[in-house]
């Protein structure tokens, strides 16, 4: 069946599967898990109405009714929905997904993965996102790679990845996309680093990490690809930093961070480096902050932020530094803090509308995107496909 005009439902349905599984991740009873399977079918029915505007008939009845932005349809709907699989639930209040849509708010639901993930990286070019790897749980890392044109809004697969991996960075050079280490199978073969060429939609594989790492950083400055930190060759949190020079294919240490640490997050701004939170081998959970100058190769210790966490992401609009999500022990943060090199200051900002930790944040356009995430930090739980757009201008 065929819904025209079905840029609202889409964008209804997708905040409504937003709010299904955060209601589930905070009931961990067999009421939730049955919430967060709901919540991942009716991302799947966004995804299908996205791509081709059609939808079979347990989707049809939701869909007319989010584009109507209709809470009791879509309440009736869903009731019909638990009823046809066997389910007896009583449905949560979402009434908070009809405030998400259309609104002026700086956080806006923008079309799901095709597959929820976390641990995966992602990186721009020319405004296509492209977002790669990543972890479903128990299952072997993700080689899985997925275009989003974010002109249109679709997503699309692309070339997969020579070896799947989690935990993963990367970084882009001269519109070249090179994914750097991260967890790769149950070997300890996390040294590995490919190049992909999205104007061929090909990987080359380059020269290899000096030793394995995972849950660190990476950032470019200069045409050079800075990694830092990360569990190192899953034994030991590390405070090392390599750069790698694409033009050389070539590796080089440079001085290291001043503490041993993984699950960092990190962004650069007028050629310098600046790293965020993580876990520290010395004090665990940190909020600490530092600077990296390339030129002097020193770090400098700078403000703190005002939460500790530990697998964030970090993004840079307008000369500011965004960092986002996370978690602070086993729970996913919501949270956003802005960062102003110049004064050294921290400013909190409006959190987003879906707490995840392990989420991606890459920049398209004049906004960023925040892509997947776990929806707790703890094995087992929902990898989320959920998608958010931010604003810096509507943040005032």
């Amino acid at each position: 069946m065929d819904i025209t005009g079905s840029t609202g439902s889409d964008a209804a349905l997708i905040a409504l599967s937003a709010i299904l599984l955060q209601y589930a991740d905070d009931h961990s009873d067999s009421e939730g898990e049955k919430v967060a399977r709901l919540g991942l079918a009716v991302s799947s029915i966004a995804s299908d109405l996205e791509e081709d505007g059609v939808l079979d008939d347990d989707g049809l009845g939701i869909a007319a009714a989010a584009v109507r932005l209709d809470v009791a349809a879509v309440t009736a709907n869903l009731t019909k929905i638990y009823a046809g699989l066997g389910l007896t639930l009583s449905v949560p209040d979402i009434e908070p997904f009809v405030a998400t849509v259309g609104s002026p708010a700086p956080w806006q639901f923008a079309p799901s993965m095709p597959v929820g993930r976390y641990g995966h990286c992602a990186c721009a070019v020319d405004d296509k996102i492209y977002v790669m790897g990543g972890g479903q749980g128990a299952e072997p890392p993700l080689d899985e790679v997925f275009q989003y044109d974010s002109a249109t809004g679709h997503w699309e697969p692309r070339a997969k990845m020579p070896i799947g991996r989690a935990s993963t960075a990367c970084s882009v050079v001269d519109g070249i996309i090179y994914v750097i280490g991260g967890y790769m199978d149950y070997l300890g073969n996390d040294d590995a680093v490919d190049a992909y060429d999205p104007a061929q939609d090909a990987w080359t594989t380059k020269k290899a990490l000096p030793f394995g790492r995972l849950d660190h950083t990476s950032t470019t400055v200069n045409g050079k690809i800075y990694v830092m930190g990360g569990w190192r060759e899953r034994s030991s949190h590390t405070d090392s930093v390599v750069v790698y020079d694409p033009a050389q294919d070539a590796w080089q240490p440079v001085s290291p961070l001043p503490t041993q640490v993984s699950g960092l997050a990190s962004a650069a701004v007028s050629g310098k480096i600046y790293t965020f939170g993580g876990v520290a081998a010395s004090s665990g959970l940190t909020s600490a902050v530092y600077a990296y100058d390339p030129i002097a190769d020193a770090w400098t210790p700078r403000a703190s932020m005002h939460t500790a966490r530990v697998d964030a992401t970090a993004i840079v609009l307008g000369g500011k530094i965004y960092v986002i999500g996370g978690s602070s022990e086993a729970d996913g943060l919501g949270t956003i803090e802005e960062y102003d090199p110049p004064t050294d200051s921290w400013t909190t900002k409006t959190p987003m509308n879906v707490a995840r930790s392990s989420p991606t944040g890459v920049i398209a356009g004049d906004l960023a995107y925040l892509i997947g995430g776990a929806l707790s930090r703890q094995e087992g739980t929902v990898r989320s496909p959920i998608v958010e757009t931010y604003d810096p201008t509507k943040d005032q």
